[in-house]
């Protein structure tokens, strides 16, 4: 019973597999050595208390693999309940919260290093003739797209995220004011070049109004 404590560590620490092969080396050897010790028993005695023993080691090697299974399935759950909290379930761009509270943090690394940065704010315009005219399904298909081309204009560090609605906003970090007007124009420009395709007579294209702030 003294591995048990140990066990349960593990369990705690590593993954499933992992515990699964540290499991099964400890109960190797718990077999190994009750075996060896219960040799100079009678065959009687040898069996009866063999058998009990090696259920018992059976028994026991269950209780990490339980706590295992349970701490990996509560881990993932976690994961998947940050993220849903995280980013917009329809954009996937980041959550209000989360883009307010990671900007709070840039912008006082930013300002501790004078570092230059800078943030777009954006609008979908006429979003709501969107909605109107082709149904709110259609809006969401245009959000989509509209999140997938600016990302794709965007650095691995620069934050997006969605305030509400049709209004956005990106972080732009160590980056000049000209220069991230030019990233304000690229994103127009691209989002002209890329039209979201409704069906084979109809294509919206997309407009955004950019303030910049600095």
């Amino acid at each position: 019973m003294f591995p048990i404590a140990g066990m349960l560590w593990a369990a705690l620490t590593y993954n499933f597999f992992t515990i699964t092969l540290i499991n099964l080396i400890v109960c190797s050897a718990l077999f190994y050595s009750i075996t060896q010790f219960y040799l100079g028993f009678s065959q009687h005695d040898y069996l009866e208390t063999t058998v009990s023993a090696r259920i018992g080691v059976f028994m026991m090697a269950l209780a990490p693999l339980t706590v295992a299974l349970i701490s990996q399935n509560r881990t993932t759950l976690f994961q998947q309940l940050q993220h849903h909290v995280n980013y917009d379930a329809l954009t996937q761009a980041m959550s209000r919260r989360n883009f307010l509270d990671s900007t709070l943090k840039r912008l006082r690394l930013m300002r501790a290093n004078k570092t230059p940065f800078a943030i777009l704010m954006i609008d979908l315009d006429y979003f709501k003739s969107i909605n109107d005219t082709y149904s709110h399904h259609i809006g969401d298909l245009t959000l989509q797209h509209f999140v997938k081309v600016t990302q794709q204009m965007l650095r691995q560090n620069d934050l997006f995220g969605r305030l509400g609605g049709e209004e956005f906003a990106i972080f732009l970090s160590d980056i000049q004011p000209n220069e991230a007007l030019n990233v304000a124009k690229r994103i127009q420009t691209q989002l002209e070049q890329s039209p979201l395709i409704v069906s084979a007579d109809t294509t919206l294209h997309i407009r955004v109004s950019i303030g910049l702030f600095h």
